[in-house]
């Protein structure tokens, strides 16, 4: 057998190895720790990773390598709560298009300063009404349109919505019958 060092000097070569399906479980935490970030983003596409390789990726430096792990199955609660407070608003909205959230992660992703980690949000079909209704007054009119487009929207929401600044959030609770306190509004 021949071998080749992990540390070579050539970061493509790093790369070539950390693509191998048969690096064993040491090599593939040696790698994570590889100063290319190339290689890092090789290491965090791996399937099967450590649970202790998948937690020091989604602390990685790089926001590509977090953003890799965002978007991996299966991940632990404390990794997605780590990843819904990162930096980087990429990773939180890969973090917001998981069907798995925790409803405390769900709950902040809510209140996120990036509209688009919200608009993801108000897409969810499992949202509490308290966080519907707070989405449904978000300062981004593009939140407040996919609310709108909810079925079973709680009355005061769609009172409110029927009121809104924005003229395509009013046309959109115009556009479906909605019966509130026994009246119909059309």
């Amino acid at each position: 057998m021949t071998r080749i060092k992990l540390k070579d000097a050539d970061a493509a070569v790093r790369r070539r190895i950390a693509g191998r399906p048969d690096l064993p479980d040491a090599v593939i935490a040696t790698m994570a720790t590889d100063a290319d970030a190339a290689v890092r983003h090789r290491i965090a596409d791996r399937i099967g990773l450590p649970d202790a390789v998948v937690a020091m990726l989604a602390a990685d430096a790089d926001a590509g390598v977090r953003h890799r792990i965002a978007d991996r199955i299966g991940l632990p609660d404390a990794v997605v709560a780590a990843l819904a407070a990162d930096a980087d608003a990429a990773v939180r909205r890969s973090i917001a298009g998981r069907p798995d959230l925790p409803d405390a992660v769900v709950a902040a992703l809510a209140a996120d300063a990036d509209a688009d980690v919200r608009w993801l949000i108000a897409g969810r079909p499992d949202l509490p009404d308290a966080v519907v209704a707070a989405l449904a007054a978000d300062a981004d009119a593009g939140v407040r349109r996919r609310i709108a487009d909810r079925i079973g929207l709680p009355d005061a929401v769609v009172a409110a919505l029927a009121a809104d600044a924005d003229a395509d959030v009013r046309r959109r609770i115009a556009g479906r019958p909605v019966l509130i306190d026994g009246e119909w509004y059309i």
